[in-house]
């Protein structure tokens, strides 16, 4: 599984959030919800990005 995938999927669900205007974004390892409105909404989720989608929010948070 290519960084690069994750690194875009990543992108994908960041710039979902923003255009739905969710102010959570819960990420579990099958499960993909945004908080819409007080609302949990769930969207289809590719979980094999999940530990490299983890990696990608570590680095971010080291790199602030």
């Amino acid at each position: 599984m290519a960084n690069n995938s994750a690194t875009e999927y990543f992108d994908s669900i960041i710039g979902k959030a923003i255009e739905i205007g969710a102010s959570d974004i819960h990420l579990e390892p099958r499960r993909l919800r945004f908080r819409v409105l007080g609302t949990l909404v769930e969207l289809p989720y590719l979980s094999e990005h999940h530990k490299h989608i983890i990696n990608i929010i570590k680095n971010k948070k080291n790199n602030k």
